[in-house]
C-alpha cells in the first residue's frame, strides 16, 4: 500500500503525513499526474491497482 498526497508542496502535505503515522510510504504527486492518469476527483480516494497495473477494484471514497 502507498499513500499519495495531491498538493503543491512538501510543506503542504507533511502535516498530513506526520499525523496520520503511516509505516507505509506516502507519496507526493505536486504534477497531479496520479489523478490525472486514474481520473480521480476526489480525496481521499481509494484505488486497487495489480501488479501488472490493472485497476482490480474500481475507485472508491473512503474516509479514515
Amino acid at each position: 500500500m502507498i499513500t499519495v498526497a495531491i498538493d503543491r508542496s512538501l510543506d503542504d502535505a507533511r502535516p498530513f503525513i506526520e499525523a496520520a503515522g503511516a509505516t507505509h510510504p506516502s507519496l507526493i504527486d505536486t504534477e497531479h499526474r496520479v489523478a490525472d492518469l486514474y481520473n480521480m476527483v476526489n480525496v481521499p480516494t481509494v484505488l486497487w491497482i495489480d501488479a501488472e497495473g490493472r485497476i482490480v477494484r474500481p475507485q472508491d471514497v473512503h474516509y479514515v
